[in-house]
């Protein structure tokens, strides 16, 4: 089943992205969880119905694969901003803004 439902949900993604711009992400969160308890079967589904949920498949996945930040890293990230290289003095003075929150 869980094969089946991956190489569905491939084939839905090979399907043209140009009814991306279309998706309910309500219905597509609520065909998702009805497939996954096998409320509804992919074949009940329309082929839009299916681009929506192998939308939510994909960002699920994307979401899951994302390494975690400490809220301590993220303000390092906000507080440094485009600066890739910071001096040492500005390196100083993010970690104990950071260190503060």
């Amino acid at each position: 089943m869980a094969r089946w439902f991956t190489c569905t949900f491939a084939a839905a993604l090979m399907i043209s992205t140009a009814a991306f711009a279309q998706i309910d992400i309500a219905r597509a969160e609520q065909n998702y969880a009805a497939v996954a308890n096998g409320s509804k079967q992919l074949s009940d589904l329309t082929s839009l119905e299916l681009q929506e949920i192998a939308a939510v498949a994909r960002a699920r996945r994307e979401r899951q694969s994302e390494p975690k930040q400490s809220a301590y890293e993220k303000c390092l990230k906000r507080v440094r901003g485009e600066n890739k290289t910071p001096t040492q003095l500005e390196q100083v003075a993010a970690e104990m803004k950071c260190s503060q929150r």
